[in-house]
């Protein structure tokens, strides 16, 4: 009896003992898990920043961005992607992105000069990619036709910039008026040649990029396509000197925008913001703002980048003909299915998911809205119900306003309430940007609610969820 005790007490021991090393042994391969996942994130992270550094011309070797990262004056900023910089970097970025504003003050100019059309050629932002200094980029680019006879009127009557030592004069062969003529007549024309994979303005180059497909039968000389070996009647059709012809395909995805992402109406082109997921005569949606597809046709392709996403549903309202009226400003776009885009919206770095709408409009609520231009913006709600009108009697109504100014392209950006958890309630879709009313603080972002857009066009809000 007193041996079988005594091994009883042996075997106990022995059994605590093990159960002990067992947790020891996974509890640190938990931690060795645990930090494999962080190792992995952590350089995940790193490679997106020196993505976006290398896209920018700032230097973006791995051993320079991880001693940023360490520098006691490291600046990181939601407004700069949550990307680690120096000072001086976080300055040059912080004036590329105001620099906007100065392109839409001259792309308003020009769009308000009709005489001038033949002289504009465009207007890019140059970042100087793959230079690895920061210096070197930051131009804002316009474009004029060379040899016309009022280049110097217009160098002379320019309006004021914030940066006009950042200005850069290019002369260029086409006017901005020919690229969009161009631009509109094949396009127009593609879905009879099934050859045409994409038609976008090339601005930089100044010319209009034709994707075809891949053959052996086309004459090329450096990846240009020669049109005398096209068949006839496509040779005809992108005749014009400032159309190049190339082969390739337009990529697509199954999933490829959410709210905040921009839009375009050509492969490579961006014109305004998403906002939110919704379905519209029983398609799959998503809202911009009206003034951004006013002069649109119904059917006519979008794009985000090279990706084709839908097309113009023909839907829009921008403003009303009194006080009255529902002056709202929204567009609706049809997605290519119902996988084209999600239903959240891009928060900073991440992303919320939405799950409803808020009809709280009430100033000092605390409001968020994400732009192509301007990122993510957070502030209060100044207006809650700002009703006024264009100079040339258009009127929008019940409007409400947050804090932050926008920018150009931000218009139609989806503007939310920001849970606790990372989820989301719709609250409206931007506008523009206004001064000088009492409710405002100065330069303030104004937008048409989400249940006077929703009502007027019969919608319903995403959530899948």
């Amino acid at each position: 009896m007193l041996v079988k005790k005594h091994y009883l007490k042996h075997l106990i021991l022995l059994l605590t003992f093990l159960s002990m090393l067992l947790f020891v042994v996974s509890f640190v391969h938990a931690d060795e898990v645990d930090n494999d996942h962080r190792i992995q994130s952590r350089m995940e992270q790193l490679e997106k920043e020196i993505e976006l550094r290398r896209s920018i011309g700032f230097r973006s070797d791995i051993e320079y961005v991880q001693a940023v990262h360490g520098l006691d004056s490291v600046v990181i900023k939601e407004r700069l992607g949550g990307v680690a910089f120096t000072p001086e970097e976080a300055k040059e970025l912080e004036t590329r992105i105001d620099l906007e504003r100065d392109g839409e003050t001259l792309q308003v100019f020009f769009a308000q000069e009709a005489d001038l059309q033949e002289v504009f050629g465009g207007i890019y932002l140059y970042h100087a990619p793959d230079s690895e200094d920061y210096t070197a980029g930051g131009k804002l680019i316009l474009q004029l036709v060379q040899n016309h006879e009022k280049i110097d009127d217009i160098v002379k009557t320019l309006p004021p910039l914030g940066y006009p030592e950042r200005l850069q004069i290019e002369l260029a062969d086409f006017s901005n008026k020919h690229l969009e003529q161009q631009y509109q007549e094949i396009s127009s024309s593609a879905s009879a040649y099934p050859e045409i994979r994409g038609v976008f303005v090339d601005r930089t180059g100044n010319r209009i990029g034709v994707l075809i497909l891949p053959s052996d039968t086309w004459d090329k000389t450096n990846g240009v396509v020669n049109k005398d070996s096209l068949s006839s009647e496509l040779a005809a059709l992108v005749a014009d000197p400032s159309v190049v012809v190339r082969e390739g395909e337009v990529e697509e995805t199954i999933t490829a925008v959410r709210g905040g992402d921009s839009w375009g109406t050509f492969s490579g082109g961006s014109r305004c913001t998403l906002g939110f997921k919704v379905i519209y005569n029983n398609t799959y949606s998503m809202l911009t703002a009206g003034h951004c597809v006013d002069d649109l046709s119904s059917g006519q392709n979008i794009y985000n980048s090279t990706t084709h996403i839908g097309t113009y549903s023909g839907a829009y309202k921008d403003g009303a003909s009194s006080s009255s009226g529902t002056g709202i400003d929204a567009g609706i776009l049809y997605m290519n299915n119902q996988w084209t885009a999600y239903d959240d919206v891009i928060n900073y770095t991440s992303y919320r998911d939405i799950h409803g709408s808020t009809s709280n409009y009430m100033a000092g609520s605390w409001r968020c809205w994400t732009g192509k231009a301007s990122g993510t913006q957070c502030g209060y709600i100044k207006c809650e119900s700002l009703t006024y009108s264009t100079t040339g009697g258009t009127w929008y109504t019940d409007l409400f306003s947050i804090d932050p100014p926008s920018s150009g392209g931000d218009s139609g950006a989806p503007a939310y309430r920001p849970e606790t958890s990372s989820n989301a309630s719709v609250t409206g879709i931007m506008r523009s940007t206004v001064n000088g009313f009492g409710c405002t603080n100065g330069s303030d972002a104004i937008l048409s609610k989400w249940h006077h857009i929703r009502d007027y066009f019969g919608l319903t809000l995403v959530t899948d969820g």
